[in-house]
């Protein structure tokens, strides 16, 4: 057993990814789940979970690509979603109101779309959402109460956003962002959140952790990740590796079944 990424971007990390696969696997990560973002991006994430066993992906689209093409778009995966068991979830998806380049309707109309797939699918979902606490809540809220299994990615939102997570028993993942000086809020959010609700990721090749900020981030350095918030959590290494490593299979349920397609 070692640690999963639960969340990166292989598609976009620069060099060649099988040097990427291989160097994370060295750092101690034994499977890697890359999240869809756009149609473009899917069809690469459709090739690298062929390309290699321990890597894994979701479909769906963020919302600074939101628009009506993608709602065509969204239509056409479902076959791809039900048989392809190597997709372990629809998303990421949600509201970015921090550097908004498509409109609320829009935004609001295709993350609903995929909210309803998922519930339709039985698949869970990976939230993106970025200073818009109370858009995502009014827009999640119908969902959730229907079964929707969410993720709340990169959490670094507010109390109301948490609150709704805990009220409907959704998952929170946590980056490097809650092992930086300034990250105490985070931190704060990671000690409330249950140990069975917890994953990590390292969503790169973005917010490389210490000592790589300013330089690229790899789905390897999950395991510093882990490493420093087992011992905010004061639990020991191993125990937290094993506790994240469960929920991410319980979470991304398909991994149970090794993601056989």
């Amino acid at each position: 057993m070692n640690w999963i990424d639960t969340h990166c971007h292989l598609e976009m990390i620069e060099g060649d990814t099988k040097d990427v696969v291989s160097s994370s696997m060295e750092l101690g990560v034994d499977k890697m789940v890359t999240i869809g973002t756009s149609p473009a991006n899917n069809k690469q994430v459709l090739s690298n979970i062929k390309k290699f066993d321990n890597v894994y992906g979701t479909l769906g689209v963020h919302p600074n690509d939101a628009n009506q093409q993608a709602m065509v778009y969204l239509d056409g995966i479902t076959e791809e979603l039900s048989s392809n068991k190597k997709i372990l979830a629809i998303g990421e998806c949600g509201f970015d109101f921090f550097r908004q380049q498509t409109s609320l309707s829009d935004q609001r109309v295709v993350f609903e779309k995929q909210m309803q797939m998922a519930l339709e699918l039985k698949l869970p979902i990976v939230i993106h959402s970025r200073q818009a606490e109370e858009e995502t809540i009014a827009a999640m809220e119908p969902y959730l109460k229907k079964g929707l299994k969410a993720l709340f990615h990169c959490f670094t939102s507010k109390d109301i956003l948490f609150e709704l997570g805990m009220r409907f028993d959704s998952w929170f993942s946590y980056n490097a962002i809650a092992t930086f000086k300034k990250g105490d809020e985070i931190r704060e959010f990671l000690l409330k959140t249950p140990t069975d609700k917890i994953l990590i990721e390292t969503d790169s090749p973005y917010l490389a952790p210490a000592p790589y900020r300013g330089k690229g981030n790899i789905p390897g350095y999950v395991s510093i990740i882990g490493k420093e918030l087992a011992g905010f959590l004061n639990i020991g290494e191993a125990e937290f590796m094993k506790l994240t490593y469960d929920n991410c299979h319980t979470f991304y349920d398909r991994l149970k079944l090794g993601g056989v397609i």
